[in-house]
């Protein structure tokens, strides 16, 4: 039986990790992570208080899993194109915001928004892979 060449002969386990920890691929301070739902706040704030409440419950779940999908993808955080992806997402996400009508109410329970959650999560990550699939995936040294 043949042996299956991973491109790993010689690199020790110890290597393997160090690498890992060097890469950052999450947000580590309270910071990082604070700010995006700080910046993502005014949008459900609005809607809230214009009165149209299935708006705010799904844009406060569309800016949850957008931050979400960008701390997925935290490593990608030193390119530009990154970048113009997630405003480009971000501008799609409110775009079906205000031109669907959502219904309003105090029918709308979390169960109901898991489908719309997972939409946007899916949609939010599709744009994403479409990007690097276009610019080409970056490479490890890149990112360090």
């Amino acid at each position: 039986m043949e042996r299956v060449r991973t491109g790993l002969e010689g690199v020790s386990m110890d290597e393997l990790m160090a690498e890992n920890e060097e890469e950052k691929s999450t947000p580590s301070s309270t910071t990082e992570t604070v700010i995006p739902y700080i910046i993502a706040a005014p949008l459900v704030i609005y809607f809230y208080y214009r009165g149209d409440t299935g708006r705010a419950l799904v844009s406060g779940v569309a800016g949850a899993v957008l931050i979400f999908v960008i701390q997925y993808r935290w490593n990608l955080r030193k390119f530009w194109w990154f970048w113009v992806t997630v405003a480009i997402i971000a501008a799609i996400n409110i775009a079906l915001i205000i031109l669907v009508p959502w219904p309003s109410g105090h029918g709308i329970r979390g169960p109901i928004l898991a489908p719309f959650g997972a939409a946007f999560g899916g949609l939010d990550g599709l744009v994403i892979w479409i990007a690097i699939k276009i610019v080409g995936p970056p490479n490890v040294k890149e990112i360090s």
